[in-house]
């Protein structure tokens, strides 16, 4: 095993213990990133090739002649950081989305829980692990939203920052505004809505489809209009997630 893939997976298992209060093993992590029902494919993609150090940022372009100063911050030169993805997804203080897509899902989160946990990049790679309890008695609806929103939210400040660097040529103006990011954030969020949704549908789905009381328990109370919903609403495809500007 590579030495930067052990480094992922330390850094995830200590997230890990905080999440679930577990010691987990190297193939409870991977066990964690492979689950099909909380995470969705390109997330898990995404989270397989951050443990793997498989993009190509930060150190990768250190020793190429000439290259060298890609491995800094692509905010250079008001940010001189290297670019790490621990720099991009938590770190950056010039990007706008590292900034205000983690604020949005901390608003939404707190919609219907007290207390947002303290985010990480070893929570971002753990995000599947998370165990919440109620009177010792485990929360999947909870725990399916956190994963949720930790790993669409990382992903989507990853996909932004290649969006603005080779569509939109990294250049002066070109970032995202923070209407662009919102739209952006609350399109992924509510299609995660719409794809549970979807999956309730046992004659499509047969045994693989997800419980109706699954889908509400990991929803509820974060709709919009959910004082006016009819008592069936997983049926309706007009349901949104009640997101609102930060």
């Amino acid at each position: 095993m590579r030495r930067k893939t052990m480094c992922s997976l330390d850094i995830a298992r200590f997230a890990a213990k905080e999440l679930c209060g577990k010691n987990l093993t190297d193939a409870d992590l991977w066990k964690s990133i492979r689950q099909r029902t909380n995470l969705s494919k390109s997330t898990r993609s995404f989270l397989w090739k951050i443990y793997h150090d498989a993009y190509k940022i930060g150190e990768y372009w250190r020793n190429i002649p000439d290259l060298e100063h890609r491995s800094q911050c692509s905010f250079q030169p008001t940010c001189t950081g290297e670019e790490t993805m621990e720099h991009i997804l938590l770190e950056c203080q010039e990007s706008l989305a590292t900034n205000h897509l983690w604020k949005m899902a901390k608003s939404l989160w707190l919609q219907r829980e007290l207390q947002w946990p303290r985010i990480t990049y070893g929570t971002i790679l753990a995000c599947n692990t998370a165990d919440f309890k109620t009177r010792g008695k485990t929360q999947a609806g909870k725990n399916r939203l956190f994963a949720i929103l930790i790993s669409e939210t990382a992903h989507l400040i990853w996909k932004t920052r290649c969006e603005r660097i080779f569509d939109r040529d990294n250049l002066q103006g070109t970032a995202h505004t923070r209407r662009e990011l919102e739209n952006k954030w609350t399109q992924c969020i509510n299609t995660c809505l719409k794809l549970d949704i979807l999956q309730t549908n046992r004659s499509k789905y047969g045994k693989k489809a997800i419980k109706e009381s699954v889908v509400l328990d990991i929803w509820k109370g974060i709709l919009k209009d959910k004082g006016n919903l009819p008592k069936e609403w997983i049926q309706q495809s007009s349901v949104l997630v009640d997101i609102k500007s930060c």
